[in-house]
């Protein structure tokens, strides 16, 4: 027999089989349908996985630039990736959550949270609300001194600064300052006039 005939007669059988059987040759052929589905989505899938796998290596190897960069303008990496448990109140209901930045670096005696970007739009991140939003979150979180945004693809890092944050750090340290020395007034005049 030829392949062509063997072809032809598994056919003919499984023709013959579906005509008394139905019922099994519909299963047969949902089975099939359905082994073939699941074989496409496994193919696909490893497709997904090899991008996801480059993604992530090209991911490191950008930090890395971005840790050759800071420590090249002198900034020394005190944690990669430290995650901060913080909490924020909804209508009463405390609700934590976790904020991680891509680095703490020190330079001299101020600490600075750096986030870590890439491609020819770094730039202009400054810019965007999204980044503007998640470096304050950063500088609120970590209690940094500053934020730096690192822009590996041109080899810059810039230094972001929030002048409306610092005035309220400012006003409120005057006002602790105020109430403190308030307070030790009120203790030693209470001292030097025998009040108990």
């Amino acid at each position: 027999m030829t392949d062509t005939s063997t072809v032809y007669y598994g056919a003919q059988v499984l023709y013959h089989a579906a005509q008394q059987h139905p019922a099994i040759a519909a299963t047969a052929v949902t089975g099939l349908v359905a082994g073939l589905l699941l074989l496409g989505w496994a193919w696909g899938n490893r497709a997904n996985r090899r991008q996801n796998l480059e993604h992530m290596q090209r991911g490191l190897e950008l930090e890395q630039d971005g840790d050759r960069l800071l420590i090249n303008q002198g900034f020394e990496i005190l944690a990669s990736q430290p995650t901060q448990e913080t909490e924020i109140v909804v209508s009463g209901q405390i609700r934590p959550y976790e904020v991680r930045v891509d680095r703490l670096v020190r330079s001299g005696n101020k600490r600075y949270a750096a986030e870590i970007k890439s491609g020819v739009s770094a730039p202009s991140l400054p810019g965007n609300a999204d980044t503007r939003r998640q470096l304050l979150e950063y500088l609120v979180t970590y209690q940094t001194d500053g934020a730096l945004l690192v822009d590996v693809e041109h080899g810059r890092v810039y230094e972001i600064e929030f002048p409306a944050l610092a005035a309220a750090k400012r006003s409120s340290s005057w006002k602790f300052a105020l109430g403190f020395l308030a307070g030790m007034a009120t203790g030693a005049a209470m001292l030097w006039f025998g009040i108990k």
